[in-house]
C-alpha cells in the first residue's frame, strides 16, 4: 500500500486540528498506511494515537505528506525544507501577526513563519485543501490554485456521543445557579476575551442577569492570560472560571450546562466549537468575523463582524429571555449541524488523495 501520513505541530486533546487529523487517518487507511506524526504531545493518551516527528520516515517511504498548516515552528519548518516529498496541504489559516508584533513577539514570529510556509512549500503542493472558503480565498491571494474546500475530518456532533461527568455538572450548578454562558477556545489575544468579559459584565449589571462565564481552553500566553486575570477584577458583576485545557468528557458537560455560547473572536478560518454547542441544543451568539458567517451560517445568532460588547450584551439577554428566539436558536443550531454531518468530508478528502496517488 501507498504511505501518505500527516504532519501537525502540536497534538492535544480536545485540540480541532488534532481531531480532525484523527478522523482523517482513519479514512486514509482504507487506501494507504498512514499515521500522525507531531512535534508536541500534550497528553500522555496521544501518544498511543500520535507519533513523533522524529520517527516520521524517510522521503522515499513517504508518497504524501498531508500537512496541517495554522502557524510555523522552527524545528517543524527546518524539517519540512529539508524534505523533498510531496506535499497534501491542509489549511486552517494563519492568524494575522498585527496584534501580536508589540505584545508577543516570539508568537508573532511563529506565524509569520507559517505564512512563509505558504509560499515556500507551494512548489511541492500537489494537493490544496482549505477548511473553509475563506482560508481557500487566502491560499488563491498567495498564488495557488484549483484549491479545495473541505473541513477534512470534521464532525461537528462529536461531543454530543460523550457522557455527562454528573460531579462537574453538580458543580457548575451550585456555583452558577442562574446558569452560565460558554466560550471554547484557546486563551489569545484575537479571541477578544476581554470582550467576552465585558459583555457578560454589561449584561449582568444593565439587565439583572446574574450568569457566570465558563472558558474552555488551554492558557499559551501567560502575559495575556494575567492582564485577563486582572482585568476579569475589574468586572465585578462577572463570576469567570478558567477552566483551561478540558478533556472531552469535561468539555461536553460545561457545553451541555450552559445557556448560551458565546463568541467574540476578531479572526477565525473554520472554528468548531460553536457548531459543537450547537449539536446539544445550545443557542449560539457569536461575531460573524472570518468564515464565522459561512461555518455557523443559519445555525447561531450571528452579530455583525464589528459587534461589540454593548450588542453582543443585549444579544445574549435576548436569548436568555425570549424562549421563542431561544427555541429557534436552537433548531436551527441542530439543523446546520445535521446539514454538515450529511457531508462526507473524510471520504471527500480521501477521495482527492486517491485521484493524486493515480
Amino acid at each position: 500500500m501507498p504511505a501518505v501520513h500527516q504532519l501537525i505541530i502540536g497534538a492535544a486533546d480536545g485540540d480541532a486540528i488534532t481531531n480532525m487529523a484523527m478522523e482523517l487517518r482513519d479514512g486514509l487507511r482504507g487506501l494507504a498506511d498512514s499515521e500522525i506524526y507531531a512535534y508536541w504531545r500534550h497528553s500522555d493518551r496521544l501518544k498511543d494515537e500520535v507519533l513523533d516527528c522524529a520517527e516520521l520516515p524517510p522521503d522515499d517511504q513517504i508518497d504524501l505528506l498531508v500537512y496541517h498548516l495554522s502557524i510555523g515552528y522552527e524545528p517543524v519548518h527546518d524539517m519540512l525544507m529539508n524534505r523533498k516529498c510531496s506535499i497534501v496541504l491542509c489549511y486552517h489559516n494563519v492568524t494575522s501577526v498585527d496584534r501580536y508584533v508589540n505584545y508577543e513577539p516570539e508568537f508573532a514570529a511563529h506565524l509569520q513563519l507559517g505564512r512563509q510556509e505558504v509560499d515556500q512549500l507551494r512548489s511541492r503542493v500537489v494537493l490544496a485543501i482549505a477548511d473553509s472558503g475563506f482560508n481557500a480565498k487566502d491560499l488563491l491571494r498567495a498564488g495557488y490554485s484549483d484549491v479545495h474546500v473541505v473541513p477534512a475530518g470534521f464532525s461537528p456532533s462529536r461531543l454530543a456521543k460523550e457522557p455527562y461527568d454528573a460531579q462537574l455538572l453538580g458543580e457548575m450548578k451550585r456555583r452558577f445557579p442562574n446558569g452560565y454562558v460558554v466560550v471554547v477556545g484557546q486563551v489569545l489575544p484575537h479571541k477578544r476575551l476581554e470582550q467576552v468579559l465585558q459583555t457578560v459584565h454589561l449584561m449582568n449589571s444593565t439587565f439583572w442577569g446574574n450568569v457566570g462565564l465558563v472558558v474552555c481552553g488551554i492558557q499559551r500566553q501567560n502575559r495575556y492570560f494575567q492582564t485577563l486575570l486582572r482585568y476579569q477584577s475589574r468586572c465585578a458583576m462577572v463570576d469567570s472560571h478558567f477552566a483551561g485545557a478540558v478533556t472531552d468528557n469535561q468539555l461536553a458537560t460545561y457545553m451541555r450546562g450552559a445557556r448560551v455560547y458565546l463568541g467574540m473572536s476578531e479572526h477565525e478560518g473554520f472554528c468548531i466549537p460553536p457548531l459543537e454547542a450547537a449539536s446539544m441544543g445550545v443557542p449560539v451568539v457569536i461575531k460573524g468575523a472570518g468564515a464565522i458567517p459561512e461555518s455557523i451560517s443559519y445555525g447561531a445568532l450571528v452579530l455583525p463582524e464589528d459587534a461589540g460588547p454593548v450588542l453582543a450584551a443585549e444579544a445574549v439577554n435576548a436569548v436568555l429571555t425570549d424562549q421563542e428566539l431561544r427555541s429557534q436558536l436552537v433548531a436551527s443550531g441542530y439543523r446546520r449541524v445535521r446539514d454538515l454531518e450529511n457531508q462526507s468530508h473524510v471520504e471527500t478528502t480521501v477521495q482527492l488523495v486517491a485521484k493524486v496517488l493515480g
